[in-house]
């Protein structure tokens, strides 16, 4: 689903603070990517968020440094990452399953012998 940058406009200094959650400031950074119109809205919120911050931090205090955000290299190398470790997650199962469970179950051909139930040589179970 593609948003809209109406829709991006409240994430807009968050992300630029480094203060939205890890998938949705991957989401906004590619669409900042493309998007100059948001971008320079960013960088005007991000200008006023920092002369409130220096107009408001305390005598020999220092403004808050912002977190850099998400970049998207950054989310598509997690995606990559969380891929491979299902991907190595089944190969061992599989792997597991195959060694101490055999990949098929040891039953007589039906013709070998007779199936009743009861029997000694019941094995069709």
């Amino acid at each position: 689903m593609h948003k809209t940058c109406a829709q991006f406009e409240s994430d807009l200094l968050l992300h630029g603070l480094g203060e939205l959650p890890y998938w949705r400031s991957w989401n906004l950074s590619r669409h900042l990517r493309g998007c100059g119109r948001c971008r320079k809205v960013q960088a005007g919120m991000m200008a006023a968020s920092g002369r409130m911050a220096r107009a408001l931090t305390p005598p020999g205090g220092r403004p808050r440094a912002p977190r850099p955000p998400v970049g998207v290299t950054q989310g598509w190398l997690m995606l990559a990452c969380i891929v491979m470790l299902l991907a190595g997650s089944l190969f061992t199962v599989r792997i597991a399953a195959t060694h101490y469970f055999g990949s098929s179950v040891n039953r007589p051909a039906q013709g070998d012998q007779p199936c009743a139930p009861g029997l000694p040589t019941d094995k069709c179970r």
